[in-house]
């Protein structure tokens, strides 16, 4: 199941996921989803647990993936996919653009 992440309730393994996803200080990267308000994070969750986050920035009809990992067990299991799925899927969204780390 996907769904939006409240990142001042976020689940215990937000972090560690988001840790998979970024090449800067984890702290930082986690307060940026708190304190900006274009910011959103969404999770794949599967039997209770959050095995994937998709982090990003809308900006108008455009969201800008910041972020995306998933478990090291869960991948290749496209999830992933299914998440880029459901923000495509907005109908806010009109085009997605992906960060990637210059490394």
């Amino acid at each position: 199941m996907i769904k939006e992440i409240n990142p001042l309730f976020p689940p215990p393994s937000l972090k560690t996921l988001l840790s998979y996803a970024a090449s800067s200080d984890i702290d930082s990267v986690y307060k940026a989803y708190i304190h900006n308000p274009r910011r959103e994070l969404i999770g794949f969750q599967k039997d209770d647990l959050l095995i994937g986050c998709l982090g990003g920035e809308r900006n108008n009809d455009t969201f800008i993936i910041r972020h995306i990992a998933v478990t090291p067990e869960e991948r290749g299991n496209n999830i992933g996919s299914s998440m880029i799925q459901f923000i495509l899927k907005s109908p806010q969204v009109k085009e997605v653009i992906a960060e990637t780390d210059k490394d």
